[in-house]
């Protein structure tokens, strides 16, 4: 039997193991190497697939595409469009950035060496066992210990994506898909999401849903000026800007808002101000 295998969580205590740090998207950004991101898949990225692939050292997980509107209206639509668990974000042995190793490693290897060492790492690595989880601890990682030097425990993170035409709709989606609840133990109210994500680049395609679909034909019958979602939004930067403003002034400016746009031909079209990240 390998040693890996004698580390892993199949039969082992869990009293040494330290809590994970929980980390902001943009702190794992900054702060960890080889981070792994689950992009939002539609009908297939949500929750059971999530965890499946959370035991697979994929770090950040994304919803499949929500539409804002129908999402704060509707409790239907809430409970069809987003579903999660308290035992849904992995916890990962990640290593820390160190700009100074980073830049001794690049010159001693190339970065296709760098990525076949670390690949060939994650197979060394035992495979998810049926004891995921821990009645005291909660998810546990693959290791009951680091495998290398600055490796620090990390909580995997999940983000919600949004598709919305204003900024208040985008604002109580999130809101409410933000909303603290009890955690695991009872004594720590959570976030259900790490923060979210607004989408751009999606246009209206065969391979959406039919409730999506059923959505936009509702809403281009009705609300002929409201369907102004996802790429529509490429030639439309400051309403973009408008929609991050209202979701930082709502939830505070250090909640978490990503956007994901499309690189445009026409470059006048990619950037977005950066007063819409940044208070008065």
């Amino acid at each position: 039997m390998s040693d890996a295998h004698d580390n892993s969580t199949a039969e082992c205590d869990v009293s040494d193991l330290p809590r994970p740090a929980i980390l902001t998207p943009r702190q794992m950004l900054e702060e960890r190497e080889d981070i792994n991101v689950l992009a939002p898949l539609v009908r297939c990225s949500k929750l059971p697939f999530r965890h499946l692939t959370s035991m697979y050292e994929t770090h950040i997980t994304h919803t499949p595409m929500i539409l804002a509107e129908e999402f704060s209206r509707s409790q239907i639509a809430r409970t069809a469009d987003f579903s999660t668990s308290v035992y849904e974000r992995g916890v990962f042995w990640m290593r820390e950035r160190n700009t100074k190793r980073r830049k001794l490693e690049s010159e001693e290897e190339d970065q296709g060496q760098r990525d076949q060492a670390y690949y060939s790492s994650l197979r060394a690595r035992p495979l998810p066992c049926a004891r995921q989880i821990d009645p005291s601890y909660g998810r546990l990682p693959s290791l009951l210990q680091p495998p290398g030097k600055d490796y620090v425990l990390t909580r995997g993170i999940l983000l919600a994506q949004f598709a919305s035409p204003t900024g208040k709709a985008l604002a109580d989606a999130v809101e409410l898909i933000s909303t603290p609840v009890a955690g695991a133990e009872g004594d720590q109210s959570v976030r259900l999401v790490d923060g979210v994500d607004l989408n751009c680049p999606w246009a209206y395609a065969s391979g959406q849903s039919a409730q999506l679909q059923v959505a936009l034909l509702l809403r281009s019958l009705t609300q002929p000026k409201c369907t102004g979602i996802g790429s529509g939004l490429l030639r439309k930067p400051e309403l973009v800007a408008d929609m991050v403003r209202a979701v930082k002034d709502r939830m505070g400016w250090d909640y978490n808002i990503s956007v994901k746009i499309r690189v445009d031909s026409d470059l006048q079209y990619v950037p977005l101000s950066s007063t819409a990240f940044t208070p008065d």
